[in-house]
């Protein structure tokens, strides 16, 4: 069965595995040398168990022969089904990135965008939680089975209704796909998904499909369908693909990169420091549509926009928080461990102005990992009072914070926490402390104004300004603003 005749052949990784042919079906770790072939890829959940790894003490006899007792299941029908296929080359990220080598992860996780892309088909483990659990599974007979339902109406007129149970498809919603469908749980998949061309998905009741064109199911569940919003579209690559990229207007496309980060920030990572390599192939596909320099996962052409983000709870109900280690400024949405959503995804009448971003990078990529950045800005603050309330499990992030802003005189808006404890080294609640609340922009339509609450922790005298901190974020509505005084900062 030809699945697609365009693209049937890309350039192969640089380490692929080799399946063998009908006289050797020994498994390999291949070194390729530049050849276009066919190959496919593997998107699944690591898990809690120990996974086969390249590592410099096995590389060599791994390029010899990989003992297929070894190799977990979900691996093994990868090996299996891709055989089937008739495609010789597999890549399995375990496998084909040395694991315990610094430079050749960096180098590999900065090429995601390419290898997915570049794969003829993209296997997912959806189901399998563990890789030891598979990609095939037993569907219960009753899921197969149609029931037959009469009813009458009008009473003279029986009819016969027939109906089946209902299937876990990938559009079920979050709940259900992290209790059945593991693999959406997981921050990595995201961008696996979204970059290859086509992806079968192996649910845990039927098999579905998904590529450029369209999506599919087994019982014939789903029809391809772009809703118009991320959360109801039954088909991804419709919604978030260069195509329908290129066709928005620069407003909307930062529109766009607001809900793939408020997607991504509520998926898991095993690793904290993968918050830019995880979504990196993902940045580089969109930026050939935004052309833009990209900041710690910003965008230097929205930047104003992209400032204007807040925390929210999480999908089990935790508090986001500071990562253990840095990982990002603390303007940038991944400072943050935990849910974000964004409070302007269009339109923004700027009230700044930018005057210098930085990031220095651990590697040679720009959607890599960050070691350090800050932006300086000038525009109008404010200076208020800030009380912090102790946390019980009733508060939300918007009611954290109570600001002298919103209460001398009572003015309408919302006041949202960045993260809990901010003043944790501060007991009490009755402590008070200076707030600087720093005006980004006005929202249309609406004209909601938005302000950037901040922490000053020092004072660069080489650019003669205050360093401040970023803590959370200020929305005044219409009528209800008030007069700054202009300043330059710098916001690490």
């Amino acid at each position: 069965h030809e699945i697609c005749k365009a693209n049937l052949n890309s350039p192969l990784p640089k380490r692929v595995l080799d399946l063998g042919d009908s006289h050797d079906q020994r498994v390999r770790l291949y070194l390729s040398q530049g050849e276009t072939e066919r190959y496919a890829s593997l998107t699944h959940c690591w898990g809690t168990q120990s996974l086969p790894r390249t590592l410099f003490a096995n590389i060599e006899s791994y390029e010899t022969d990989i003992p297929w007792g070894d190799l977990p299941l979900t691996y093994q029908h990868a090996i299996s089904f891709t055989r089937k296929m008739n495609i010789r080359y597999l890549w399995i990220d375990s496998l084909c990135i040395i694991q315990d080598s610094e430079e050749d992860w960096r180098q590999e996780a900065s090429k995601m965008a390419s290898i997915y892309k570049g794969a003829y088909l993209t296997l997912s483990a959806t189901w399998s939680a563990e890789s030891n659990e598979g990609l095939f599974t037993t569907v219960p007979a009753n899921l197969k089975k149609t029931y037959q339902i009469g009813f009458s109406t009008p009473p003279d007129q029986p009819q016969d209704l027939y109906a089946r149970i209902y299937l876990t498809h990938l559009e079920s919603g979050r709940a259900l796909q992290r209790e059945r469908l593991p693999v959406f749980t997981r921050g990595w998949v995201l961008q696996e998904r979204l970059l290859s061309k086509r992806v079968l998905f192996f649910g845990r009741e039927e098999l579905y499909w998904e590529c450029l064109n369209g999506t599919s199911c087994e019982c014939s569940g789903v029809v391809t369908e772009d809703s118009g919003t991320p959360y109801f579209s039954t088909q991804s690559k419709l919604y978030h693909g260069s195509a329908r990229w290129k066709s928005l207007a620069p407003e909307k496309l930062a529109g766009r990169w607001h809900e793939l980060v408020e997607e991504y920030t509520g998926l898991q990572l095993s690793h904290e420091r993968d918050i830019f390599p995880a979504i990196s192939g993902l940045a580089k596909e969109f930026n050939l549509v935004k052309q833009s320099p990209y900041y710690a996962g910003l965008w230097g052409n929205s930047l104003l926009i992209d400032l204007l983000w807040r925390s929210d709870m999480s999908y089990n109900d935790e508090w986001p928080c500071r990562p253990k280690k840095y990982r990002a400024p603390s303007w940038s949405w991944a400072s943050l461990k935990g849910l974000i959503r964004y409070v302007v995804l269009w339109a923004l009448t700027d009230t700044c102005q930018v005057l210098n971003v930085h990031c220095s990078l651990a590697g040679p990529e720009p959607t890599g990992e960050v070691t350090s950045g800050h932006i300086t800005l000038r525009g109008l603050m404010v200076i208020s009072k800030l009380r912090y309330r102790k946390t019980d499990s009733e508060l939300l992030p918007i009611n954290l914070y109570d600001l002298e802003l919103l209460t001398t005189p009572k003015r309408a808006g919302n006041c949202f926490a960045d993260y809990n404890h901010p003043l944790e080294e501060n007991e009490g609640s009755n402590f008070m402390m200076t707030v600087y609340c720093f005006m980004i922009g006005r929202k249309i339509p609406g004209e909601t104004v938005y302000y950037l609450m901040l922490k000053r922790i020092d004072e660069d005298a080489g650019i003669g300004c205050q360093v401040y901190e970023r803590i959370g974020l200020l929305e005044l509505f219409s009528g209800f603003e008030v007069e700054g005084e202009e300043f330059d900062i710098k916001i690490v």
